[in-house]
Formats: C-alpha cells, sequence, structure tokens
C-alpha cells in the first residue's frame, strides 16, 4: 500500500516520458494542446491524491523501513500548494507555449522535452517535501534544479543558456558545500552513539548529545544550500536573470514551489538546532540573513526596469520575510510564515502569468515600453 502512494505520484511523469519517447522513436508527434491537457490531468491527479493522502493517513506517516521517506502536515502543505500552482500553470501552458511555438521562440522539437521536464519538476517537488532523510532531500533538491534549468534553456535565445548554467553553476557550488556538512553531520551522529543517521526525526533526539562547535559547522554549511535554493542573499544573484529568461509558466512554477523547498528545508533545520546548545545563535544568523534579504532586495527593485526582474527581487524580499519569520521561531512567527508561503505562491505565480501575457500583448518585458495597461487588461 506505501509503496503504491509513491508509486502514484511518480506514475504520471513516467507516462508522458514514455508515451513521448516512443512517439520520438517512431516519429510521431503530439500538439500542445494535447501536452498541456495531459500536464492538467496530472495536476488534478496529484491534488486529489493529496488531498486523499491528508484526509485518511494518520500524519506524520513514514514509508519504507528505513523512514527515508514520510509525509506530516508540513510537507503535505507544501505539496498541495504545489499542486494548486502546477494545474493553474498547466492551463496558462496551453495558450502560451503556442504562442512561443509560433513566435519561433521555442522549437516544436524540445516540445516533448519541455513537457516532460515540466511534469517532472512536480514530481521532484514531491519527493522533496517527502524526504524524512537529508541526503535524500539534498539529492532532490539537486534535481529540482537540473530540471528548472532545463526548462529555462529550452529557449531559443542564446540568454536563457547563459541563465540556466548560471543557475546551476550557484545553485549546485552552493550544494557542495551542504553534502560536506552532511558528511559531518552524519560523521557527528555516530560519536554520539548511533550506527549513524540523516533522518530528520532521528536527529531531533541526537541533537542535544552533539558537539555544539561542529554541530554549527556542519548547519552553516547546510544552510549554505538551502540559502542559494531559496534565492536568499547573499546566493541570490541566478534568481533575477533566471526569473527574466525563463518562460513565464516555468518561473511562476520556480518562484511558488522550488524556493519553498529551500525554505521548508531551513524551518527544519532550525527546528533540529532549537534541540541544541546553538539554537539562539543559529536563530540570530536567520534573523540577520532575512533582514538582509529584505533590505538588499528592496533597494534593488528601485532600479529596475524590466518586469520580471522586479517580480524576481519581490521574491527574494518575500523569501526574506519568511527567513526573518523562521529566526524569531516563535509558534505565532511560524504559523504566519507558512501563511505566508500560501500567498505568496499564489500571487506570485499570477504575477508571472500576469508578466508572460503583457510580454506577448507589448513585446517587451520593459516598463517604458508599456502603457494603457489597464485598457488592454480591465481586469
Amino acid at each position: 500500500m506505501e509503496n503504491l502512494i509513491l508509486a502514484a505520484y511518480i506514475l504520471p511523469s513516467v507516462l508522458l516520458g514514455g508515451v513521448l519517447l516512443g512517439m520520438r522513436l517512431f516519429r510521431g508527434s503530439m500538439s500542445p494542446g494535447i501536452l498541456a491537457g495531459f500536464s492538467l490531468g496530472h495536476g488534478l491527479w496529484h491534488l486529489g491524491l493529496s488531498l486523499w493522502v491528508l484526509l485518511v493517513l494518520p500524519l506524520p506517516h513514514y514509508f519504507m523501513e528505513s523512514r527515508y521517506l514520510f509525509v506530516d502536515q508540513l510537507g503535505i502543505f507544501q505539496v498541495l500548494i504545489a499542486s494548486v500552482v502546477f494545474i493553474l500553470a498547466a492551463l496558462y501552458s496551453r495558450g502560451y507555449v503556442s504562442h512561443l511555438l509560433s513566435n519561433k521562440e521555442l522549437d516544436i522539437e524540445n516540445l516533448p522535452v519541455f513537457y516532460i521536464g515540466f511534469n517532472l519538476l512536480l514530481s521532484v517537488i514531491t519527493f522533496a517535501f517527502f524526504s524524512n532523510n537529508l541526503a535524500l532531500f539534498w539529492l532532490f533538491l539537486e534535481l529540482s534544479t537540473l530540471f528548472s534549468a532545463l526548462l529555462i534553456a529550452t529557449l531559443n535565445a542564446r540568454d536563457n543558456l547563459v541563465a540556466a548554467l548560471k543557475y546551476i553553476f550557484i545553485a549546485s557550488t552552493a550544494m557542495i558545500f551542504a553534502f560536506i556538512g552532511l558528511i559531518i553531520l552524519f560523521s557527528l551522529t555516530r560519536q554520539a552513539g548511533s550506527p549513524g543517521t540523516l533522518n530528520w526525526d532521528e536527529l531531533a533526539s541526537l541533537a542535544p548529545l552533539l558537539s555544539p562547535s561542529v554541530l554549527g559547522l556542519s548547519a552553516l554549511l547546510i544552510l549554505t544550500g538551502l540559502l542559494a535554493k531559496s534565492g536568499l542573499v547573499p546566493l541570490h544573484n541566478w534568481l533575477p536573470a533566471a526569473y527574466a529568461k525563463a518562460p513565464s509558466v516555468v518561473t511562476a512554477l520556480m518562484s511558488a514551489t522550488v524556493l519553498n523547498i529551500g525554505i521548508v528545508g531551513i524551518l527544519r533545520l532550525s527546528a533540529l538546532l532549537r534541540q541544541s546548545q546553538i539554537g539562539e545563535t543559529f536563530s540570530n544568523v536567520l534573523v540577520g540573513l532575512g533582514i538582509l534579504s529584505i533590505g538588499v532586495a528592496a533597494f534593488s527593485m528601485l532600479s529596475r526596469r524590466n518586469l520580471k526582474k522586479l517580480i524576481g527581487f519581490s521574491s527574494i524580499e518575500h523569501m526574506g520575510i519568511m527567513l526573518l519569520a523562521i529566526g524569531i521561531g516563535t509558534p505565532l512567527a511560524v504559523f504566519w510564515m507558512l501563511f505566508h508561503t500560501l500567498a505568496h505562491s499564489l500571487v506570485k505565480s499570477g504575477l508571472f502569468f500576469s508578466a508572460g501575457i503583457i510580454r506577448r500583448q507589448y513585446g517587451s518585458d520593459r516598463f517604458d515600453r508599456i502603457f494603457d495597461i489597464f485598457r488592454l487588461q480591465p481586469v
């Protein structure tokens, strides 16, 4: 039963990949409308399955004997957000992708690659939120980087490839530091009398027994990777460039869901360290980085003239607000931080959808070329 639930989450992506691969081998083709419709069905299936998990399974629910995967209230909350945003993105993609094809911004040969990456990204996001094991969480974070970069690079413009490579370089370099932090943390748990573990639930019970100085070093290294994945200062440089060049349907999904993976990782890491002697120090670091991210993003927005870059810096600012709330760490602060993730995901995806429509109407993302917008978009 447990394995069937996990398989049900990945089945639509595997099915789409198999069908498109078969059609490629036999020189068949599939229209953007059909692929968008399949993606919509995937999103609805994903939402229904997640609601069933929420209503039927006792939470937290652990999968497999190793307990490497689990569903808890935080994870299913984020997966439900991802489901809703993906459904909206799939609906939006029907007309948007057709426009990219008609403008020669996307080659018809790259259409299967785009939709396979689009659907696989939802599966990767889901399993990242369901990861109880930090090493597995790290793996899905890296996969989310690769699939996001693939979607950015599918457009024909050379700038898209540059933006995708910049994203991979910054995020993956930071994740190397996070991987070193995981190795240190695993070794530290063995010194505490454990066989060695990276499971969140087991680490919580071991945290008071771990060396504060070594645990702090490990936490800072892991935090480096999570900051990059969340687009937080000082590892935020990839985000404005990637968001400005990526297709709007992709930036909507990245801003509303992929950034949340890093924030959830920081939230779980903070909860873990609060069980140790360095919890207060780590919280102060988060507060400082949150304020820094808010300030840098706010001042950066003043000089931006590209609409999608402006929205990208807004995402950095809101990630900073969430980080500040995690650093404060009171139940009320965490509640409003979670509410903020929901509001940010829905509003920011809507803003990127609107940015895509504006670019289609005006042929530009620059403010100085956009006028009479309320006449063209009265709603």
